[in-house]
């Protein structure tokens, strides 16, 4: 084995100390693969479509964390201390007489915003498949119903294996296609995490005003500070924007005042059209709640959108700046180097709120998933022994 890995001394070393370190190793993989089995088994039983959802997110959770890793600041510069990529100056090879200067791998492919393209590339097509299998599946004795809810090991496999797949497609116009085709998918899920937002603020809402009726009137007092300490977030945040995004003089950035007083003019009606008579009849849980939430997440998209004006002295100074003095560069441009992408205040936030909604749409239970369903193959904890994941749906 010193001949396999490393000659002289550096050998001996690894021959004493190395298998040790092995050998230990596998003793805690043993301890917390265990502990990992005892923490599932604690788990209460669910749903299979609750059980799928979290898995998916799983799935959009780790590409996320893949996303940023690629998008790190300073990754190209430590993939040149990495054998078998371009600039690796170092003598020490990890086989002996194995020179690896005779095919580097160009390491710049795997990082910067190119490669994410390709990783959401992979991911894109996954969930687009999955959609296609599932059409006209209404119920879990489907047999495709268990490609969807289970299968997990070989699906995590195929991603694996197609998003390395991915880095051997040939740069072209791949990365200028897909930046359009993630335009339009961004705007979709803008839509989607809207619509997340507002079943949230209405589930919030019911709950709370359920309480109250039911007990304390502190619930109604909480409800409306929530709602106008959300309000406060707004006019604070629509003032910050008026003095920051829009120039050193009046008129300087008409754009982004028309947008602004146009996002401000909104949350007014919004909230208007919440109180008024007919809707409160339709839904008397319907307040000011909904709509502060509202208004702050469109106030949170127009400070996005300005943020990323290709304006300068429009831009705003204040929670635009950048982990590096840096900004990611979204659009591919030609000579960009991703040593130049780094993450800036926006996207943090960004990825903050996508997470959370991901998160949310992951526990929310479905609306046809309520109490007048019917729980079949349902199994007690008390005769297995364990936890199961049934289904919760109405049977035929």
């Amino acid at each position: 084995m010193e001949l396999l890995f490393l000659g002289g001394k550096s050998g001996k070393y690894w021959s004493n100390h190395g298998w040790n370190t092995l050998s230990l190793g596998g003793g805690l993989a043993c301890c917390f693969t265990s502990a990992a089995c005892s923490l599932c088994a604690c788990c209460p039983s669910c749903s299979n479509a609750t059980s799928s959802r979290i898995m998916y997110g799983v799935i959009l959770l780790l590409t996320m964390i893949l996303s940023c890793i690629l998008l790190a600041p300073g990754l190209q510069e430590y993939l040149k201390n990495v054998p078998f990529c371009k600039g690796y100056e170092t003598s020490l090879n990890i086989i002996p007489g194995l020179d690896t200067a005779g095919y580097p791998f160009d390491c710049q492919e795997v990082t910067g915003y190119l490669a994410v393209y390709r990783v959401c590339f992979i991911i894109t097509l996954f969930f687009v498949l999955m959609a296609l299998i599932m059409i006209g599946v209404k119920s879990s004795n489907d047999p495709r119903a268990g490609i969807q809810n289970g299968f997990w090991g070989p699906k995590f496999i195929i991603i694996i294996l197609c998003m390395i797949g991915a880095f051997f497609i040939p740069r072209g116009d791949f990365g200028v296609v897909w930046m359009y085709i993630g335009m339009i998918g961004a705007l979709l899920f803008i839509f989607i995490q809207l619509a997340l937002i507002i079943d949230f603020a209405h589930v919030w809402a019911e709950n709370w005003v359920s309480h109250a009726q039911n007990g304390s009137k502190g619930w109604f007092v909480a409800l409306a500070a929530c709602s106008f300490s959300m309000y406060g977030g707004v006019i604070a945040a629509t003032t910050i924007l008026f003095i920051f995004s829009t120039g050193s003089t009046a008129g300087e950035c008409k754009l982004h005042e028309f947008f602004i007083s146009f996002n401000l003019i909104l949350c007014v009606i919004i909230s208007l059209i919440s109180l008024h008579p007919k809707v409160q009849e339709a839904n008397p849980n319907v307040g000011l709640l909904q709509p502060s939430v509202i208004a702050l997440y469109i106030t949170y998209l127009t400070w996005s959108s300005l943020s990323n004006s290709p304006e300068t002295n429009c831009k705003s100074g204040i929670f635009v700046g950048s982990l590096s003095n840096s900004t990611i560069t979204p659009t591919p441009t030609p000579g960009h180097s991703p040593a130049n992408e780094k993450f800036d205040t926006q996207s943090i936030i960004g990825l903050i709120v996508w997470g959370l909604c991901i998160l949310y749409s992951t526990v929310r239970e479905p609306s046809g998933s309520g109490d007048d369903s019917e729980e079949v193959n349902e199994i007690q904890d008390e005769e297995t022994g364990g936890q199961r994941v049934y289904d919760n749906e109405k049977t035929s």
